[in-house]
């Protein structure tokens, strides 16, 4: 949005992007999938150690 008055630029508004069009090195989808994968790390440990250690 622009307002002008006599010939002059009074105030120029521009919206920032919500979003890079280029992702970047930590985009959603990559964030999310390494916290999933963590999760089965986390659970294939555990049942490591309760097989290992039957208590």
């Amino acid at each position: 949005m622009t307002i002008e008055m006599n010939s002059r630029t009074l105030f120029t508004e521009t919206l920032i992007p919500s979003h890079r069009e280029v992702g970047g090195l930590m985009t959603h989808r990559k964030i999310l999938l390494g916290v999933y994968l963590l999760r089965l790390i986390g659970i294939a440990i555990l049942a490591m150690f309760n097989e290992r250690y039957r208590l």
